[in-house]
């Protein structure tokens, strides 16, 4: 693979953090646009353009760093990101869009970091948008980025930070202070590693929350949108609701669907219940039965259904003669008789219902006439 195509991740909602391998050199049109839940993103240094909306209404991407070998940034890149607060520019790109159109969204807290005198640092100039200066680095590897973030965050205070979030920031800002004194370091050590620290700050969150039979655990921010999924229900059980301690649910009668984190703990439980019998157990139903086999045939067949999600152990009929049943639950009538047909779940309850099969007399007497005139003439 060597470029990503237009739309082609659009709108993927689940997705959360992207590494683009080594060999792309290019990212197309809208080739992200509206991964709402997208916070990272790694860039590689084969890539050499960014197309328009590339990276469009990604609302929960907060910082990136473009590679030297970025020449390009297509307009409305970066539209949308309402979150992006950070990003770094090298002097290698050398053109954004255009200088009157929108790359960024208006009114953000974005900081452009570049180089004196690039068209990032232009481009800045005429949106008004803040930057900071990277001139005072070396020309093969430049860590002003990386160090203005270090000295941002590294006073932050654990507070009520859940103990998950808070360990995964220490770890990234260790990481980042080695990689920023290491004379050795490349710039792709220096990126990964800002951008691993900026992921890590932003997700430091102050409340936990326990999901029961299901997933989507985890350290949150109040007002995070997390999905949950319940697990797959107990044998003879299916999904009722979900409950919550506190916090609320997009749908709670789904068991996929999303729950918004309140300003406190939270424990959410999916619950399961014994489905309602359906209306065929313990119900009779009775056939006639034709003399021709193809008469009406459609009227003897009988579709038992069972609720959504249950697994039916074992169809049985019990006189096969009168009445078939397959494993699909559709009962077939055959002669005249009586017969339960019985369904077994896996928990090993039984739903019950019964058919009779009787004699059509009026065909019948239909038929003795009518041969009986035959006999006669």
């Amino acid at each position: 693979v060597t470029s990503i195509g237009s739309a082609a991740f659009a709108s993927c909602t689940s997705l959360t953090f992207v590494t683009i391998p080594n060999n792309v050199t290019s990212i197309g049109s809208a080739a992200f646009a509206s991964c709402t839940s997208l916070t990272f993103v790694t860039i590689p240094n084969s890539v050499t353009s960014i197309g328009s909306s590339a990276f469009e209404d990604c609302t929960n991407l907060t910082s990136i760093t473009i590679p030297d070998s970025v020449t390009s940034i297509g307009s409305s890149a970066f539209y949308g990101c309402t979150s992006l607060t950070s990003i770094t520019i090298p002097d290698s790109v050398t053109n954004i869009g255009s200088y009157n159109a929108n790359v960024f969204s208006k009114g953000s807290n974005l900081t452009i970091y570049c180089y004196s005198n690039s068209v990032a640092h232009t481009y800045a100039i005429v949106h008004s948008i803040p930057f900071v200066l990277l001139d005072d680095e070396s020309a093969s590897v430049r860590k002003a980025a990386l160090n203005v973030k270090i000295v941002t965050v590294e006073n932050t205070a654990k507070g009520n930070y859940t103990d998950a979030s808070w360990n995964t920031f220490q770890i990234a800002l260790t990481v980042a202070k080695n990689v920023a004194t290491n004379e050795n370091a490349t710039q792709e050590q220096v990126n990964n590693a800002l951008n691993a620290l900026n992921v890590a700050y932003d997700g430091l969150a102050p409340y936990t929350l326990t999901v029961t039979n299901g997933t989507g655990s985890g350290s949150y921010k109040a007002g995070a949108v997390v999905n949950i999924v319940a697990n797959t229900p107990p044998a003879g059980k299916v999904f009722d609701k979900w409950t919550a301690t506190a916090g609320t649910f997009a749908d709670p009668g789904s068991a996929d669907t999303t729950f918004t984190m309140p300003q406190d703990n939270a424990t959410i439980t999916a619950t399961y219940k014994v489905p309602d019998a359906p209306a065929w157990h313990n119900h009779s139903y009775e056939f006639h039965y034709e003399i021709d086999p193809t008469v009406n045939a459609y009227a003897r067949i009988l579709h038992l259904e069972v609720p959504e999600g249950l697994v039916v152990k074992e169809w049985k009929s019990s006189n096969e003669k009168t009445a078939t049943v397959d494993q699909n639950g559709v009962a077939t009538m055959h002669k005249r008789g009586s017969a339960a047909i019985t369904a077994t779940l896996a928990d090993g309850t039984t739903w019950v219902c019964n058919v009779e099969v009787t004699f059509d007399f009026g065909q019948w007497l239909l038929y003795i006439f009518f041969f009986g005139w035959i006999w006669m003439t």
